[in-house]
Order: C-alpha cells, then structure tokens, then sequence
C-alpha cells in the first residue's frame, strides 16, 4: 500500500511527464491493437466468408468451345465433393462508369452470370438490395460499393465493342474468388434473365464458370496444380483461354495489400513504444536525480533500495495499464472506421469484432517492454546509500575536460553557456537524440512508403511480380509472330515484347512443384526486373525460379531441374532467383525458345506494347482493333486497368503515411515540451541567478536553443542517413510474412530524405523556441520565495 501512494505521489509530482506517456501509449496501442487484430482475424474471417457463401474452392472459366474437355478433365480429377457449371458472358476489355457520380470511366474486364439462374455453389445473397427489379438491374461486386464509392439505384454504363449498356445498380454481392479486381482483373456482374440473353447472344463472348467443393483438408492450390498438368497434356491449346482459380491462391492475394500496410502499421506502433521506453528512462533517471536527498532520507527510515525501486516500477506499470486500456478502447470504438478501411481494401464486409486474444497480446506486448526497461533502469535506486544522497549524490570530484571555458570561448557568451549545457546533460541529450532519431528514420519511411506505392509504383510491381506496359494484345490466330511484328512498327509504339503465362510442373528427384511460369522472348527488355539473385534466362536450357519454388524443390543456382512437356522432360540450369507476391509466391521464367524445346508447337498469344507516351493509348487501340477486326483479337488498357486496381490501396497507403507523419510531428512536440520543461524546473536557480547578473530573457532562450538544437539536428540527420541504408533489409524482412519476398527494391528518394532532415531540424528548432519562452516567467525575486 505504502509503495503504491509513493507512485502515486511520482505522477501528481510529474503531471507532464506522465500526460505525454500516457498520449504516447495511448498511439502505440491503438495502431498495435487494429494491425494485430486484422492480421490475427484476416484468415479466420475469410474461411468463415467462403463457408457462409458455400464459396468455390476451385473455379474454372473458358470458352464454351472447351466445356465438354475441360469437364471431363475436372470429372477424372479425385477429391470433387460437389460440381456446378454455369454460363456467363466473357468479355476481356469493358470501359466502366457511374453516372450518377459523374465518375471517368475505367478499364476492366467483365463477367456477365445470370442473376435468376439459382446457383449453389458461390451463392448469391444481395447486399443494399433495391427496392424495384428492372429489366436493365445489375447486381456489381461489393468492391464497387466501399471503395468506388457505387451506391443502389446508381445509374451506370458498361461499353464494349463499340456499344453502350445501361444499367440501374440493384445491390451488390459478395465473392472471394472475385472480391477484388487486383486477384483477378475482371469484374464479376450478375443481370437479370432477359438482359443476360440479349447479351449471350453474342457467340464471341459465350463462356463457362465450372466451381467445385472439395474434399476437407485437400489443399485447393495443389488441386489447381493438378489440373494445370492435366490440361497441359490433354488441352494444350487452350492453356492461355483458361483461367482457373482456387481458394488458397485467391484468399492470399485478397489480404496480401492490407497485410502489407497492417505490418507497416504494426512497425509504427513499435517505433513509437520504444520512444515511450525512451522517455520513461529518462524520467527515471530525472526523478532519481532530483529526488537523491529524498531517497536517502526513505532508505534511513527503513525503506529498502528494492523497496523504492518497486515502487518506481508500479508507477509506470500503473501509466501503462490505464493507458493500455484507453488505447484499447478507443480502438474498439472507432471499429467502423476500420471497417471501412479494411472492406473497401478486400472488397467484403468486414466484421470488426472484439478479440479477448488480440487485446491480452497488446498488453502482454506493451507491459513486459514498459516492465523490462522500468525494472532495469529502477536499479540505479538500490545503489543510493543515505551518505551518497546527503552529498546529491557526488561521489568524487569531476576531473572531465573543459571542452567551453567561458573565459576563452570562440563563440558568443550565451552561445558558449548553451553548449557547455548541452555537455552537461548527456543523459537528457541522449534522450532527445533518440527519439528525434526514430523519428526522422519514421518520416523518411512514411515519404518512401507512399513513394513506391502511390507515386511510383515500380517497387511494388517488383514485389508483385508483374510486368506494367501500356497495351497488352491477346491474339489467338496461328500467325501470331506477323501480327506482333505488324503491331511494332506502328506508330508511336516504343517496344514490343512477347510474353505468355504458362503452368509447368517442375521436378528435382521425387520433388515436384507446378508454379505459373512466364514465358519471355527477351527479358532484358522487360520494365520491371524481379531478380534478387543471379540473372535471367539468356539461352533456351535456362530457367529463372522463385525463392519459395527454389526451397521447395531443395535446389541452387548452378543445379539442374526438369520440367514436363509435350515432347517430354528436359532439364533446364538454374540461374537465377526471382520474387513476386502472386501465385502464393510461386514462379519460374524461361525464354520462348526454351518453351519450344517442351512444345514444338507453341505459339505465343500474348503481347506487351510500350509506347512513346500515355497520351497515344487511345489511337493506337484504335489502330490495332480496326486493322485486326473480325479476328480472335484483344487490346487491354493496361495502365487505365492497373490504376482502376490500385485506387483504393493508394488511398489507404497515403492516409497511413500522411497519418505517420503528423504524429510524428505530434510525439516531437510532446517530448520537447516535456524535456524542457524539465529542465527549466531543474535550473530555475541558475537561471534565476544569470538574470540576477544581468542576462535577458532572449539570451537565456538562445541558451536553452543551443543546449537542444545541435541534439535535435544531428539525430535528424543520422536518422536520416540510417533510414537510407536499413529501409530495404526491414521491408524485405517484414514482407516475407506476405510472399516470397527477399527484397523490397524500394525507390528511396535523396531529395525528399533531405528534406526531411531540413523539416525535422527546423521543426524541432521552432518548437525549442516556443517552448523555451517559458523562461519569461523565472524572475530572481521567486527565488527568495
């Protein structure tokens, strides 16, 4: 009882010191609390989606054309619970617009089902459902509603192949395997019965949906494998008209962005708990120096040196749990901002509930870290004796150098004061440092986040594993070499580049794993370069594999692997090491020519068009629909369908940095606040006696400034510099929660580092200043008081 009123009487004695850690818990918890309760809940809460839905773990979509194949491929597959097949419209390019909210159109693929056909697999259940069913309703993914901002009643276009539909939105659905557009880059849209016949009339678009339930416990990915060999041996022709889709691959790619931001918010919240620590070490350390005589008066009456040491430790113990709990709280009130975040991020309805295990593991988390450094500072107490406290604790006579005598100073007087000051207080410096520190290498981290994601995204394509052009041309003629070279030399196209996606089944031995392999005629003319390690493939018995597929078949650069083909297994030389975040993180490259030496008879189908400008899309589109019409031909806006994709995460990165930035902004005030003002209560005497002497209030806040400013600049600078060199490893790091990522290849911009540093260093400089006014008050006749 005796030790919890002497922590009491601590916090009443120090109200700032305990203000600004109870702000600075109350930031950690809450950013600790959403990131590790959206992470721990993400997967729970997308099996339980794909359960409610009786969702498809396995999908396949083709051209009605190979129904009967690829059925009876499916049939002979081991392991199908329940099978259910059904129509749908294809069309691999449609322009999008809400007219209602004057929105500008966007580029995407589009699926059209049959809203009055009763499906049982992937159920459909309308959310926001309209009150009037019109011939022209359409229901739209659920994406639409939270982050385009679509609502029910909205009137809405769809254009393809020169026509204009119309249509009323009569509510929206929910699907994992089509839950948002950067999984899978079609929109998935339900139309009532006559709407869809008018639109399946249409004998270039009909298509197939074939979904399946599996057995429990049968991993759907390794499924997809299967069938990916399967197909290749019996239907290879058709391999790039099909897309097949499971569970695990699709349930990765929805939670993989919001993962990613969770575990940088995460990181944030850490940062901001060791400057908790930080502060609470050096009040510790204040309090101790203070309060020696009072210490040695205590340990003469009785109190032990562990005693006030445990006392010291409840205090902040106390600050913690309350605070803890504040954040914690304030958390789980504010859950329809976060549901908001994170349902227009994966395009369901998100359930924020309250997690008894997320909540522990906080405080668990925040206490031992607040125990740990309060406990190993506090020891300092158990060395006080009660001599050492009657001399404030001086031990020995100070033989240091001198290193700013006043008599011989080069600076001005009070410039001289100032760093002498700043010397003398190396504990409270060392403070100030650390935390101007971490904060600056949080505001070069929130610049470059926002950077890679948002302004410039080659980092994140890298990450993802894709290549970004202007135009991609699907053709599926026999003359496709004439085609694309035709397509090269049109004007304002900069580059072309040959390149398909294909599922081989690679081997080592007895093992064996089937990853989404790229097909390239030359990769060194590629935009976006994945390799982490070694090179491309150069020559047709060459391969380039992921980290994850490289582990799984135990094999190192050098090593030979075989891979299955139509003319049989040949082995190709590992030569390099590539990175992506799709597929599960599973991949491979070879060159065209190595495809052939598994296929004589592979034609590439598929085609990357680089131009001279984005201005020119819309032209050569033109050109290259109205010289190829009438044939198996597709043109797709790459760039309008990629921005479309990456809206919403854009918006979440930029509100997640601009979000890190202003606290950060907030946390240096409230520690310069609270150093200074320490150390005003600290040297009131002194300072009261210079004024005494004839020094003015401005020459007294310039020596305060030149006591905290070099602190403050230099850990601007160094945190600056570290941020720099230690951004990539981090992220590369954290993100290999996510895929198989071994680096971040992150942009980190020289001029926004610096001004950083130029921003920081005047902030903390203006803030000293106005803080520093303080001083105003001291006047020598309150010393006689």
């Amino acid at each position: 009882m005796n030790l919890l009123l002497i922590a009491k009487s601590n916090m009443k004695k120090n109200k700032n010191m305990t203000i600004t850690l109870v702000l600075l818990i109350i930031f950690a918890s809450i950013l600790l609390y959403i990131g590790t309760s959206v992470i721990w809940g993400m997967d729970t809460f997308l099996d339980e989606k794909n359960k409610e839905l009786n969702g498809s773990d396995f999908s396949v979509m083709a051209p009605m054309m190979y129904h009967d194949d690829l059925s009876e491929i499916v049939n002979h597959m081991d392991g199908i619970e329940q099978k259910e097949v059904v129509k749908i419209v294809s069309i691999g390019s449609t322009s999008f617009q809400n007219i209602s909210n004057e929105d500008e159109s966007q580029h995407m693929g589009c699926l059209f089902l049959n809203a009055d056909q009763q499906e049982t697999i992937s159920r459909l259940e309308i959310v926001d459902k309209g009150d009037a069913k019109l011939d022209n309703s359409i229901i739209l993914p659920y994406y639409l509603k939270v982050a385009k901002n679509y609502k029910t009643g909205d009137e809405m276009t769809i254009t393809y192949g020169g026509i204009t539909h119309k249509f009323i939105v009569y509510g929206f659905y929910e699907d994992i395997m089509f839950a948002i557009p950067s999984n899978f880059s079609y929109y998935k849209c339900y139309v009532f019965d006559q709407k869809f016949n008018e639109l399946y009339s249409d004998e270039t678009t009909q298509s197939f949906l074939l979904k399946t339930i599996l057995q429990p416990n049968m991993a759907t990915s390794q499924f997809n494998d299967d069938f990916a060999k399967e197909m290749n041996e019996k239907l290879k022709s058709a391999t790039s008209l099909v897309n097949s889709l499971d569970f695990d691959s699709m349930k990765v790619g929805v939670g993989a962005f919001f993962v990613i931001m969770m575990i940088l918010l995460i990181t944030f919240s850490i940062i901001v708990i060791m400057i908790a620590l930080t502060v609470i070490r050096f009040a510790i350390v204040t309090y101790i120096e203070g309060n020696i005589k009072n210490i040695g008066s205590m340990e003469a009456l009785g109190y032990t040196g562990r005693e006030l040491a445990r006392g010291t430790v409840i205090q902040f113990i106390l600050i913690t749990l309350v605070s803890t709990a504040i954040g914690v709280l304030l958390s789980i009130s504010y859950t329809r901002v976060v549901t908001n975040l994170v349902s227009s991020s994966i395009g369901l309805q998100w359930k924020s509930e309250v997690n008894p295990i997320v909540i522990l593991v906080s405080f668990a988390i925040i206490l031992f870290m607040v125990w740990f450094i309060t406990s190993l500072t506090a020891r300092r107490i158990k060395k006080i004796t009660p001599i050492m406290a009657l001399r404030d604790g001086i031990e020995t006579h100070n033989f240091r150098r001198n290193y700013f005598p006043l008599h011989k100073g080069k600076t001005s007087l009070n410039a001289t004061i100032g760093f002498k000051s700043l010397m003398q207080n190396m504990k409270q410096n060392i403070t100030m440092f650390t935390i101007v520190f971490l904060m600056s290498f949080v505001c070069v981290f929130a610049f470059t986040t926002n950077y890679n994601f948002v302004v410039s995204n080659t980092a994140m394509l890298r990450m993802i594993g894709i290549e970004k052009s202007h135009l991609m041309v699907g053709y599926m003629g026999e003359n496709s070499y004439e085609v694309f070279n035709e397509i090269g030399k049109m004007d304002n196209v900069k580059k072309t580049i040959r390149m398909n996606r294909n599922s081989l089944t690679l081997y080592n031995g007895e093992k064996q794993i089937t990853p989404a392999v790229n097909i390239c005629e030359n990769y060194d003319l590629l935009e976006i370069v994945t390799i982490v390690e070694g090179r491309y493939p150069i020559h047709d018995n060459e391969i380039a594999v992921t980290g994850l597929v490289q582990k799984g078949l135990g094999i190192e650069i050098g090593d030979a692997v075989s891979i299955e083909g139509s003319e049989g297994v040949e082995d190709f030389i590992l030569v390099g090491i590539t990175q992506q975040i799709n597929n599960l993180g599973k991949g491979a490259c070879i060159t065209e020519k190595g495809m052939q030496r598994l296929d004589a008879d592979y034609i590439p189908t598929s085609l990357y068009v680089y131009l001279e400008d984005s201005e020119g899309i819309p032209s050569v589109m033109k050109t290259i629909e109205d010289r190829y019409q009438g044939e198996m031909i597709t043109v797709l806006n790459m760039e309008e369908e990629f921005d479309s994709i990456m809206e919403s995460f854009n918006q979440a990165i930029s509100s997640l940095s601009v979000g890190g930035i202003v606290i950060t902004l907030m946390i240096i005030s409230l520690v310069l606040f609270l150093l200074i003002r320490i150390k005003l209560l600290k040297e009131r005497m002194r300072l009261g006696v210079m004024k005494a002497v004839g020094f003015t209030t401005k020459q007294l806040i310039l020596q305060i400034i030149c006591s905290f400013s070099p602190v403050c600049i230099l850990g601007a600078l160094l945190g600056t510099v570290a941020a720099l060199f230690l951004i990539n490893p981090i992220l590369a790091a954290l993100l290999s929660m996510v895929g198989s990522i071994q680096n971040s290849h992150f942009e980190i911009s020289i001029q926004l580092a610096a001004a950083t540093f130029v921003s920081i260093s005047l902030f903390s400089v203006f803030i000293t200043t106005l803080v520093a006014r303080a001083a105003r008050n001291i006047t020598p006749c309150e010393l006689f008081r």
